[in-house]
C-alpha cells in the first residue's frame, strides 16, 4: 500500500509469488491500483482484508 501525494491510497503487487487480489481481481505486478473504502484485499492464499477509510 502506498500513500500518494494527493493523500489517496494505492496498492501495488511487487511481483509476489502468491499474487494479490483487489476485489477478487488479480493485479498486474508493478502497477498501482487506487483503493477505496470497502475494497477487499487478498494477499496470498489465506489473508483477506477489508479496507475501511475514515
Amino acid at each position: 500500500m502506498r500513500l500518494q501525494p494527493n493523500q489517496a491510497l494505492s496498492l501495488r503487487d511487487l511481483g509476489s509469488s502468491n499474487g494479490t487480489l483487489l476485489n477478487g481481481q488479480g493485479l498486474t505486478p508493478l502497477q498501482d491500483y487506487p483503493l477505496q473504502s470497502g475494497d477487499s484485499l487478498t494477499l496470498g492464499h489465506w489473508t483477506r482484508l477489508t479496507l475501511t477509510l475514515r
